[in-house]
C-alpha cells in the first residue's frame, strides 16, 4: 500500500503544501510506516477504534460500521437459517432416497451452490426471487420495509391507474 504513488488526500486539485502537512499530521501519516501500523493495530485491538474515515470526513469508521452492522447481521442470520434448513432437508431427503433422481438432484443443488462463486450466484438469485417470483424487494434495505415494490410498479406501469397514487397489487400500500 505504501509503495503505490499518491495518498488518501490526493485529488484532481492538489492541496497547498501547508494544508497537506497539517492533514497528514492530523491523521498520523507523517510518522514512519511501522509506527502507523503499530498504532493502528494497538487501537483496533485495545479500543476497537478504526480511526476517522478518509472518505467521509465527518464520520469515523466505527460510526459507519455501526450503521451497517444491524443490516448485515439481519441478512446473515436469515441466510444462515435458510441455508441450514435447506441443507438439512436436502441431506435427509438424499439419505432416505439413495440413488434416485431426488438424491442426485439434492447432491447436484448442494454441489452447484458450493461451486458457483458468490458474484455469479447472487445476481441469479436476485433475478429469480426479485424479478421473476417477486418475493423480495430489489431496491435496498429501506429500514426493513418493502416499499421498493411500489417504485418498481410505477416504473413498469406508468399509465396504469395504480401508478397515480395508489400502490402495486402485490403489497397494496405505499
Amino acid at each position: 500500500m505504501f509503495a503505490a504513488p499518491g495518498g488518501p488526500f490526493n485529488s484532481e486539485r492538489p492541496l497547498p503544501p501547508a494544508v497537506l502537512a497539517n492533514v497528514e499530521a492530523r491523521y498520523g501519516l507523517d510518522q514512519p510506516y511501522w509506527k502507523q501500523m503499530l498504532d493502528y493495530a494497538v487501537n483496533v485491538v485495545t479500543a476497537f477504534d478504526f480511526d476517522p474515515s478518509f472518505k467521509f470526513r465527518d464520520q469515523s469508521v466505527n460510526d459507519i460500521i455501526s450503521q451497517g452492522f444491524p443490516v448485515t447481521l439481519t441478512y446473515g442470520l436469515w441466510a444462515f437459517f435458510f441455508a441450514v434448513t435447506l441443507g438439512v432437508a436436502l441431506g435427509v431427503i438424499a439419505a432416505i432416497r439413495q440413488n434416485t433422481w431426488i438424491d442426485y438432484l439434492a447432491v447436484g443443488v448442494s454441489v452447484g451452490a458450493q461451486v458457483l462463486p458468490n458474484f455469479v450466484l447472487a445476481p441469479i438469485l436476485v433475478l429469480i426471487f426479485t424479478v421473476w417470483l417477486g418475493w423480495l424487494p430489489g431496491g435496498g434495505w429501506n429500514g426493513g420495509q418493502w416499499s421498493s415494490c411500489c417504485r418498481w410498479w410505477r416504473w413498469q406501469h406508468p399509465n396504469s391507474p395504480r401508478s397515480r397514487g395508489s400502490c402495486c397489487p402485490r403489497c397494496s400500500r405505499c
